[in-house]
């Protein structure tokens, strides 16, 4: 569930595998899982916004993981908020969580627009970020996002922003939106992409985003058995692993 201020809830617990924090509340049990995990799994912390907790990415990533490889424990936390910008995110809480450490990966997710109507601040927030997050030894991760269904054309400034801040700081680059931007435009099969505002993922949408990220940090397949979990024809799940594997060429080198 959400909360009337729009901050994802659901799934929230000390001891729980996924956990999401609560930006006005995040208590010291998300530091202490991570230490008390570290040791076995990939502890991966999300910061962004809705395009992160609709249909819940992190958690899709980490059953993903579970599924399908023995060898992966995935450990996820998320720090979200509805309309949150990097800018936003940049005091407080989101701060204190990655300089604590104990995160193998921090992926960052900007706000949809921002790498194209506020380029400069993008670039600088973004800096800022995975300069703090390289000093807490972890690997920032940049989530490349989707262009509105309305304007596809943005969706090749949005490609650009996000390759030049990999370029320039060393991120990893996850280009989920490019994986989109293939699947829109070749005829794949898949359900739509998008939710029914035209912006937010579908269930369809997030299962592509989670598994452009298991192939990038992990090196791993979206496999038939779990698109066929999600309502996918081998088609269908076909037509994302090799939109997945073209994208691949676009990728900062920093998985696993």
């Amino acid at each position: 569930m959400r909360t009337h201020s729009g901050v994802w809830t659901a799934g929230f617990a000390c001891r729980g595998t996924v956990l999401v924090v609560l930006l006005a509340t995040a208590p010291a049990c998300v530091a202490e899982q991570a230490r008390q995990t570290g040791t076995s799994g990939v502890d991966i912390l999300f910061i962004g916004n809705s395009y992160t907790y609709y249909n819940d990415l992190p958690g899709m990533l980490r059953s993903m993981a579970a599924a399908d490889s023995d060898a992966l424990d995935v450990h996820v936390a998320s720090v979200v908020e509805d309309g949150a910008s990097l800018r936003s995110h940049w005091n407080g809480r989101t701060m204190d969580l990655i300089r604590r450490g104990g995160w193998e990966y921090v992926v960052l997710q900007e706000q949809s627009l921002a790498p194209i109507d506020a380029r400069d601040q993008f670039m600088e927030y973004g800096k800022r970020f995975t300069g703090e997050i390289q000093a807490a030894n972890a690997k920032p991760v940049l989530f490349l996002t989707w262009s509105h269904q309305q304007r596809p054309t943005d969706q090749e400034q949005l490609n650009q922003a996000y390759a030049t801040l990999a370029q320039q700081t060393g991120a990893v680059l996850v280009p989920v939106g490019r994986v989109w931007q293939a699947l829109r435009d070749g005829g794949s099969g898949v359900p739509t992409l998008y939710a029914d505002d035209g912006s937010h993922p579908s269930p369809v949408g997030s299962l592509v985003a989670a598994s452009t990220f298991y192939r990038v940090l992990f090196g791993e397949s979206l496999t038939t058995r779990t698109g066929t979990a999600h309502g996918l024809s081998a088609k269908a799940t076909r037509g994302i692993q090799e939109a997945i594997e073209a994208a691949m060429p676009a990728v900062q080198p920093g998985g696993r």
